[in-house]
């Protein structure tokens, strides 16, 4: 039998200071108690934590989860929170009431805490409670009223750039006491420091953690664990403003619910759902916010400029030497032909050197660009992600060439800006997921390389709004799930399958599209996932 799993009720935040003297109500992540100087399990000082909001039950008061606010009308809570694991019941706004400002929750008239009905709730669309995986476990309420921000309520930061491995933080919450004998939460929140771990780490140290995790979760350990009911925050500490990188989602525990001794906690990564996130808050009039941008570095770029076949004006960039996310692009030297300038280039190609993050300022440097190339079959630049701020100003981009880097991740919103996008070449590189809505604004998409990487899955409405497809290129990954149906798209000429777990072959060896797809109802179909949990 499996151990126990606990679905920690608290939302956990890293918050990262950013090193700013001014406090504002209006700022997120700001807080009067910079540093609050407590251990792992001790109690938190009024005021420390103001982004903290308490959720109840409406005819049964009785606190059952945490969450974060986000913005003056929402906050931010687990999916199963809302939705409980084996469970067909979803709660509805008129079962929940919000306490913001809180401190004692045995308190019932606390001076400067303000409770506020839920006008909705948004559970994200990829939480499966009949699952054994904890992906997409988020929630947002609205609340019936904005609230005003004051010392004792204030927002989180939501992370603009991904959260380092090993990096330390702090998680807070009114979770389930140690305390005591019975099922009796604590009154007033507890802090502990905990850390995220590599993920390898977790899953050979812990091996049945793989089981509940996902590619959009992370895990950590430390002094201090969650407990049933915690689901406040993990928190990255960076000068004066905090910034929510997680939401507790589950721990292994004994029968009480208490976190079991040396085991590791999952955490929901906001940092891949920001788009969601970003949506989902704006359908009510409202924003997130994100912390002051520390200043960026610049980096000199140095072009080799020509004129290649199809008469495009190309930079190519010799040397390059980025390694941070911090960095944006100062000056570009280089000699111009004759006769042409910044404003006649219309491809960038990053030919040497090391280029792990892609520097921001291209757009505004080159506004015409059309072809934007990293790297090349005997050139590793060494790319890790892409996303959205890589290709900001670059409407006029068709043609994306990242092939033979490393990249891991591209984020679910990083194409959103490129209506003329047509070809999209990531090959041999280490991408572990395309998200169902990475190419939902690319209405002219033509050509989809991803060959030799590591994507297990293809979700169905990958390909949704992208009636010109005519190559999907998936050779050589793990592919054990695929749902996209191929026979919706009418300019379909190549599929390849070759190589991967559920199925090996390519539309030509087979008749036509239909056959193909009966083909891949058969051997891929998803599969839900039972629950085991004990």
């Amino acid at each position: 039998m499996l151990p126990n799993v606990c679905i920690v009720r608290s939302l956990i935040v890293v918050f990262i200071h950013l090193g700013f003297n001014e406090i504002s109500a209006n700022e997120c992540g700001t807080t009067e108690y910079i540093d609050p100087k407590i251990v792992g399990g001790t109690a938190t000082v009024r005021g420390a934590w103001p982004f903290l909001a308490a959720l109840f039950y409406v005819e049964d008061p009785k606190f059952f989860c945490g969450s974060t606010l986000i913005s003056g009308k929402h906050v931010l809570t687990a999916a199963h929170c809302v939705r409980q694991k084996n469970s067909r019941r979803k709660l509805a706004p008129e079962d929940v009431t919000v306490l913001l400002g809180a401190y004692n929750l045995d308190v019932k008239l606390e001076r400067g805490a303000e409770q506020r009905d839920v006008e909705e709730i948004y559970l994200h669309p990829d939480w499966r409670a009949f699952s054994e995986k904890y992906d997409a476990d988020l929630a947002i309420l609205v609340l019936s009223r904005i609230v005003e921000f004051t010392k004792y309520i204030r927002p989180i930061c939501m992370p603009d750039d991904d959260l380092p491995t090993d990096t330390s933080g702090s998680i807070v919450g009114w979770g389930l006491s140690e305390r005591s004998k019975g099922n009796n939460r604590e009154s007033i929140p507890l802090h502990a420091y905990t850390k995220a771990l590599n993920d390898t780490y977790c899953y050979t140290t812990q091996q049945f953690i793989a089981m509940f995790s996902s590619m959009r979760a992370f895990c950590g350990a430390g002094e201090g664990s969650p407990n049933k009911g915690d689901s406040g925050g993990f928190f990255i500490l960076s000068g004066s403003s905090w910034i929510q990188y997680g939401i507790i989602s589950a721990s292994l525990s004994d029968a009480r619910g208490n976190v079991l001794p040396n085991s590791f906690t999952l955490y929901t990564n906001l940092r891949a759902f920001r788009s969601w996130i970003d949506e989902t808050v704006e359908k009510g009039g409202s924003s997130v916010m994100t912390a002051r941008e520390k200043e960026k570095v610049k980096t000199d770029v140095w072009c080799n400029y020509e004129i290649v076949p199809e008469s495009l004006y190309k930079c190519s960039v010799w040397g390059v030497n980025v390694t941070n996310t911090n960095v944006e692009v100062g000056s570009i030297t280089g000699s111009h032909l004759s006769g042409y300038d910044a404003h006649n280039v219309r491809q960038i190609w990053f030919w040497t050197g090391t280029l792990e993050h892609i520097p921001s300022g291209i757009g505004r440097k080159f506004n015409v660009l059309e072809k934007f190339v990293v790297g090349f079959e005997d050139r590793n630049l060494g790319l890790k992600l892409l996303q959205r701020s890589n290709f900001k100003d670059m409407e006029n981009l068709w043609y994306i060439d990242v092939n033979y880097n490393n990249i891991e991740i591209v984020d679910e919103d990083t194409l959103r800006d490129l209506p003329n996008l047509k070809y999209f070449v990531i090959n041999n590189n280490k991408l572990k997921m395309l998200q169902k809505y990475t190419f939902e604004k690319n209405a002219k998409l033509e050509h989809v390389n991803a060959n030799s990487n590591q994507l297990e899955f293809l979700d169905g409405d990958l390909f949704k709004n992208n009636p010109l497809l005519e190559e999907a290129l998936f050779k050589d990954n793990n592919l054990k799930t695929i749902s996209v149906d191929f026979t919706r798209l009418g300019s379909i000429k190549t599929i390849d399958f070759r190589g991967n777990q559920c199925i090996d072959k390519t539309l030509g060896d087979v008749n036509n599209s239909t056959e193909f797809q009966t083909l891949l109802n058969y051997q891929c179909s998803r599969i839900e996932d039972r629950i085991f949990f004990s």
